[in-house]
């Protein structure tokens, strides 16, 4: 069951009217990340839902305006919550949302969300173990087996739970490494067969001999025919060659590629000014704040103070999707000028494979 305090676009419109003030349009904004934790009830108050809780050690203040979820049960002393909102200078927290998670979850050192494409799955169905491409407490992709059963929650609004898709894992990490997963939910789909997709990255893998066959650019599969235009003027095709690739989306999750232009080749600096633009879904984050390394689409994207970032639609978060404008550097990074954060709407139809693909507008 989900509880709402008052009418349900009040609080709605609550959320978002705080959003907007604890996260303005700005270059260096706070990360939301933390203001947001998982801990177990200790207190609550005396009488009702309102008022100072103790979660995790830490005093939450709950509002009528605090959306609470409650699909796994009514909050309570023992049970573990993931608490967002916006931390205050005394060390509390003034509560936007409040999700009580299933039972058997235990504090924030065993529960883990992370996001990561699909590798493989279930022989049949989605009942049994995933593997997931992602990162955790590295900042290295690892591959993760989800276990996933009969009552975990998968969302696929936004696209089929498949091999290649962009997923979302919330769940508790087991001794061996794996996690049990409470709640997986697709970011985003892999491209349709067919559909027109561009690729920016470099070069991993070429043929034993020429260049027709099969590429690998960014873990992606790229195949070359001799009627694939390679366009060779600012750089040669060769392994660690920063390229932009066209063509269309196969099945497999491959590229049948019309159309490869080399942008830098290795170890050799732009003979000029590259500037690109790309669409992407954010992978990391800084540790702290958004000044630092981001990880888009397989790409790294430096940001400084000088980046203006667009957040009309929310704050940068990893999962959300992007647009990115910048100078490619000789190592295949991005300088960011201009980073703006998608909707969340702009799912399928704009974005593809999160890690290697974006599809062209």
């Amino acid at each position: 069951m989900i509880t709402h305090f008052n009418a349900r676009w009040i609080g709605i419109v609550a959320l978002c009217v705080l959003a907007l003030t604890l996260f303005p349009v700005s270059a260096t904004f706070a990360s939301p990340e933390p203001g947001e934790f998982t801990g177990t009830i200790t207190s609550l108050p005396a009488s009702g839902l309102i008022g100072d809780w103790i979660v995790g050690g830490k005093t939450v203040h709950v509002s009528n305006l605090t959306y609470i979820e409650q699909k796994y049960g009514a909050p309570a002393i023992g049970k573990t919550v993931e608490v967002k909102g916006a931390p205050q200078a005394d060390g509390s927290i003034n509560a936007l949302k409040i999700e009580v998670k299933p039972d058997g979850t235990t504090s924030s050192s065993s529960q883990v969300k992370f996001y990561g494409t699909i590798v493989s799955l279930p022989a049949a169905g989605l009942i049994g173990d995933w593997v997931v491409s992602g990162q955790m407490s590295t900042t290295q992709s690892i591959n993760v087996t989800v276990h996933v059963s009969a009552t975990t929650k998968i969302e696929q609004t936004d696209g089929k739970a498949e091999v290649g898709a962009f997923v979302k894992v919330e769940g508790i990490k087991q001794a061996d490494g794996s996690v049990k997963a409470h709640e997986i939910e697709v970011k985003s789909g892999k491209p349709g067969t067919g559909t027109k997709v561009e690729l920016y990255g470099k070069i991993e893998s070429l043929p034993a001999s020429g260049l027709i066959g099969d590429w690998k650019v960014n873990g992606q599969t790229i195949h070359v025919a001799n009627t694939t235009k390679v366009d060779q003027k600012k750089g040669q095709a060769q392994v660690g060659a920063f390229v932009k690739v066209e063509g269309l989306a196969q099945a497999d999750g491959s590229v049948n590629a019309h159309e490869i232009e080399v942008r830098a080749s290795t170890g050799n600096p732009p003979s000029s000014t590259k500037y690109i633009k790309f669409y992407g879904v954010i992978q990391t984050l800084p540790a702290s704040g958004v000044i630092g390394d981001w990880t888009i689409n397989g790409l790294t994207v430096h940001v400084d103070a000088a980046t203006k970032i667009e957040a009309k639609y929310g704050a940068p978060a990893v999962g959300g999707r992007v647009e990115v404008k910048g100078v490619l550097q000789a190592d295949g990074s991005v300088n960011a000028l201009k980073l703006e954060v998608k909707p969340a709407s702009a799912t399928s139809g704009t974005f593809g494979k999160a890690g290697a693909i974006a599809q062209t507008r």
